[in-house]
């Protein structure tokens, strides 16, 4: 991990409009600031959850992408491995592990980890209790499948025990109680385990631009600019000096090049950046910010036509 990076983890960990994912599609915990918390290092602590990055090299990869909203964008900073030093055990039955050693509270050291084996390829995804009845009904569908075994998977639901996520890079631990059948998730530290998701097997969005030999083991995301409907230039100066830093280089290319050719004012053809998926994805992104900015749409809608007839 470069001092650069270390130091954007650091300040990043500290800011509570900052938040953090683990996981992959259908199995994933989100660490959101609610109340107070504490910082050593690069481990964060909140009575809901916590979450603590390992200070290990990797590489870091800024993004910008297209939201489902219309008129929104969204952004992160994916912390990645190569492949083969990414991937984890991908137990896919249910493990007894022992203590959890690893815990971020040394005082929960003691409670009794257990993988579900999911067989994701960054994550463990475990649970931690110390309550017997539970530890019991985890014991006997040892060596099962926990997606097969709907009476357990309802029973975790209820006893709600400490959910912990484990990659080569970070852990992140959620305390907070799973919601009930037709209920949210409370809006701190929370876990989704979606087996029509998990299905799919994929480990991270398309969107994303992570290149094959890499694997990413965290997300981060910082504040972002248009979070209380009224754009924030501050936030979004911030974001594009990460993009700057880590930034993929075809996104920042494309970026660029579509600003430069906006404030020209030419015609909305022929740009190197739609030649990628990526690089539309952010030119769009870009487009929405400039939106979000005051540019009228007049000046927007050819360009954002162009990138759709792209691709």
């Amino acid at each position: 991990m470069s001092a650069a990076l270390a130091e954007v983890l650091a300040q990043q960990l500290g800011l509570p409009t900052s938040s953090w994912s683990m996981g992959e599609f259908g199995a994933l915990a989100e660490f959101h600031h609610v109340g107070t918390s504490s910082l050593r290092g690069l481990a964060l602590d909140a009575a809901e959850g916590s979450v603590a990055i390992d200070g290990i090299h990797c590489t870091a990869i800024a993004y910008e992408t297209i939201s489902g909203r219309p008129g929104r964008w969204l952004h992160g900073l994916a912390l990645c491995l190569p492949v083969r030093e990414a991937r984890m055990n991908q137990r896919r039955v249910i493990t007894e592990l022992g203590p959890d050693d690893g815990a971020i509270r040394p005082v929960e050291r003691a409670g009794l980890l257990f993988d579900l084996g999911l067989g994701l390829t960054t994550v463990d995804f475990c649970v931690r209790s110390g309550d017997e009845s539970l530890l019991q009904a985890l014991r006997a569908a040892q060596g099962t499948s926990l997606l097969a075994n709907r009476p357990l998977f309802e029973r975790l639901q209820q006893a709600s025990p400490h959910r912990v996520l484990v990659s080569r890079l970070a852990r992140l631990e959620v305390r907070a109680a799973i919601p009930r059948a037709g209920e949210h998730s409370p809006p701190g530290p929370h876990t989704h385990l979606l087996p029509h998701l998990l299905n799919r097997r994929l480990v991270c969005s398309a969107n994303i631009p992570i290149p094959p030999q890499l694997l990413p083991c965290i997300y981060l995301y910082p504040a972002h600019p248009m979070e209380d409907d009224a754009f924030d230039t501050e936030r979004h100066d911030a974001f594009q000096q990460l993009m700057r830093g880590f930034g993929a280089a075809d996104q920042l290319d494309a970026k660029q090049e579509l600003q430069d050719a906006i404030l020209r004012g030419d015609a909305p053809r022929g740009l190197r950046g739609a030649r990628s998926r990526h690089g539309r994805l952010a030119m769009r992104a870009t487009l929405r910010q400039l939106q979000a900015q005051g540019f009228p749409p007049s000046r927007l809608g050819p360009w954002e036509a162009a990138c759709r007839a792209a691709g």
